[in-house]
């Protein structure tokens, strides 16, 4: 028997019909703040961060904030998924373009909500490989207006991809917000790795 059988097919829900687009809202986590996600059931139910270490929020209007996967064949019909968010950045102050510079050369997960604010709303991108920028026009007078245009995206170098589409965050769409706003500040609790759960 195959291990890679699907397990059934799919029919829409008429009463609660998926809203197109995402959130303006873009939650961005160092890959290298994350000490430990736990999952359940292929939901992601805590993260926690290192230390001291906090997520940080962009904000942005309308559809600033746009989300892709792809499938990618790494050879011998093995396919992965490349994972990308492009998202906008109003502030072009020194401070932030300092930021932006260190973000050019560092790796990232991504937590991106779909609109409809439903159980599955609450996305992470990146959580194997990481994202990083991607090399483009950053700022044009222009298309962007004078501000910063940023698209992370898993690394396509051939190597790094990620095994699973973007994981839904939460058991439900309080719990996602939940677990949003303890990574949002460094009181996140103590690391804990005594879980009476099924792991993934």
């Amino acid at each position: 028997m195959s291990c890679h059988l699907i397990e059934h097919g799919g029919l829409p829900d008429c009463d609660d019909l998926p809203n197109g687009g995402t959130e303006a809202r873009l939650i961005v986590i160092n890959y290298n703040d994350v000490n430990y996600i736990r999952t359940l059931n292929g939901k992601i139910t805590a993260i926690y961060l290192l230390g001291d270490s906090v997520a940080y929020e962009f904000f942005g209007f309308r559809q600033d904030v746009r989300k892709g996967e792809d499938v990618v064949n790494i050879g011998r019909l093995k396919n992965r998924f490349s994972h990308s968010v492009e998202f906008v950045v109003y502030e072009i102050d020194q401070v932030q373009k300092k930021n932006l510079q260190r973000m050019a050369k560092g790796r990232f997960m991504a937590i991106i909500e779909n609109k409809g604010k439903n159980d599955d709303s609450l996305e992470l991108l990146g959580k194997e490989c990481g994202l990083r920028m991607m090399a483009g026009v950053l700022r044009d007078a222009i298309e962007t207006k004078g501000l910063y245009k940023i698209s992370l995206q898993t690394p396509d170098n051939g190597v790094e991809y990620e095994r699973k589409l973007p994981q839904t965050v939460g058991t439900d769409y309080e719990n996602g917000i939940e677990i949003i706003e303890s990574i949002l500040t460094a009181d996140e609790g103590i690391f804990d790795e005594t879980f009476d759960e099924t792991f993934e």
